[in-house]
């Protein structure tokens, strides 16, 4: 059973929301993760709130952590598994949902412009075919590597 927002939880998760904001201002994305999520805890009118910041840290973080060979892993940025990779649908629906909450007529918080357009460069490679193979064979793309030596009848 959920229970109604007091004026304390109020309170703390607007507490909680500025050190978030704070943090992410500061490019501490841990930080502002850690603090973000705890407004979720409180069940207040916040919560859209701290989605779009958790939105933009999470971008950030998953663009900072790149592959092996130095390329942005764009299945992290729209937040998919990278066996899902070839799923169009879940591909398209991730970016129209990030795209919804780092849209800046919205999300005035720091950095959720540069969090857009690291969700739009990961979906201008992955909905175009070509660019998407392309993409898949620079990052070593193992799904792909495999089925390759299968068809060539050399099985690791």
């Amino acid at each position: 059973m959920e229970r109604a927002p007091t004026r304390r939880s109020r309170t703390e998760s607007e507490y909680l929301l500025g050190l978030s904001t704070h943090f992410l201002t500061l490019r501490n994305l841990p930080m502002c993760q850690q603090y973000a999520l705890r407004v979720r805890e409180f069940g207040t009118d916040k919560h859209s709130v701290s989605e779009q910041i958790l939105a933009v840290a999470h971008v950030l973080l998953a663009a900072e952590n790149r592959l092996c060979n130095r390329h942005l892993a764009y299945f992290s940025i729209l937040q998919i598994r990278r066996a899902d990779f070839g799923n169009r649908h879940l591909v398209q629906s991730q970016y129209e949902k990030l795209a919804a909450l780092l849209n800046p007529n919205v999300n005035k918080f720091a950095f959720s412009q540069d969090a857009l357009g690291l969700v739009w460069e990961a979906w201008s490679v992955l909905s175009d075919p070509e660019e998407k193979v392309q993409y898949e064979n620079e990052i070593g793309f193992p799904e792909k590597r495999n089925e390759h030596k299968e068809k060539k009848g050399t099985r690791e």
